[in-house]
């Protein structure tokens, strides 16, 4: 059996940390997120009107990923990405409580940049009969395989939200969340 000095067991560990950090297909990633909340306006009347659309989500409008505290942290730029997709996308009711998401239908979240044209993020159709329940229920949309880079990297860039359903019988309060995940140039 032979035993390594305190220099070679060093380099080795070194050496082992270089290859899982460099290895191909190893690319560095970063993880960060965006949210924001929005109310939806309520109806009384006995046949809810149909609801189009969604108001704007506070926190949605000239969103800067590079500026959030985890690129900071890595001192990330935007020439840095190579690539940036949604990780996931997540709505939760705040208000009231008791509130279910049986008004809503459907729910699509689209980037938006000048330039460009608007990019689906994340989606979600048959909404009313998931049966997600109160209190405080949470929705995970379905995320496709939609590359962010050219928005990202934009000088500006916002988030749209378009839904289809019924107003719900009172206010309801939503808290949004778009996590991304850089994937890194190596250098």
């Amino acid at each position: 059996m032979r035993f390594l000095s305190g220099r070679q067991a060093v380099g080795g560990v070194i050496l082992a940390w270089v290859l899982v950090v460099v290895a191909p297909g190893c690319s560095p990633t970063v993880h960060t997120q965006a949210e924001g909340d929005t109310t939806v306006p309520g109806s009384s009347q006995t046949l809810p009107p149909a609801l189009t659309g969604l108001p704007g989500v506070n926190g949605f409008n000239n969103i800067d990923f590079t500026q959030s505290q985890e690129f900071k942290d890595q001192k990330v730029a935007r020439d840095h990405i190579q690539s940036i997709k949604a990780d996931f996308v997540r709505l939760k009711i705040t208000s009231p409580i008791s509130q279910d998401y049986g008004f809503l239908d459907s729910l699509a979240f689209y980037a938006e940049t000048s330039g460009q044209p608007d990019l689906l993020i994340a989606q979600k159709d048959g909404i009313s009969k998931l049966g997600l329940t109160s209190p405080n229920p949470t929705l995970e949309l379905d995320i496709p395989d939609a590359e962010l880079l050219p928005y990202v990297t934009a000088p500006s860039m916002s988030i749209t939200v378009k839904g289809q359903g019924r107003a719900p019988p009172q206010d309801v309060t939503l808290h949004a969340t778009v996590g991304v995940r850089a994937v890194l140039k190596l250098f």
